[in-house]
């Protein structure tokens, strides 16, 4: 049997139309006078119960490695490796990953005059 909430099913709604309108937890705890916990539960939860408003913002949030029984250390170690190679390779091409590149490279020296 499920636990009951103590959220009302308008602060419910409340929330997820708050969520999927780009708000963010806190946000929407100072808005309906909530702790901030509440707010990420209820969503948490209604995301486990496939509430398309409530889908993550940022998809690498949830990302975690798949249950693979591996051969020998040495085949888990190459997987790791090439898991690690493919995610650098996505972020070096996505757009932040751009730009942090952009600031964290030190510029040239300039020549001695």
């Amino acid at each position: 049997m499920a636990r009951p909430t103590s959220l009302t099913a308008r602060a419910r709604e409340a929330i997820l139309d708050a969520w999927a309108a780009g708000r963010t937890a806190v946000q929407i705890a100072v808005t309906l006078g909530l702790p901030a916990w509440q707010v990420r539960n209820a969503v948490s939860l209604a995301r486990r119960r496939g509430a398309p408003r409530a889908a993550l913002r940022n998809a690498g949030a949830a990302w975690g490695s798949e249950p693979v029984v591996y051969s020998s250390s040495r085949a888990y170690l190459d997987a790791s490796l090439a898991r690690i190679r493919r995610r650098t390779q996505e972020w070096q091409q996505s757009e932040m990953g751009r730009r942090m590149a952009a600031v964290a490279v030190p510029p040239a020296e300039a020549p001695d005059a």
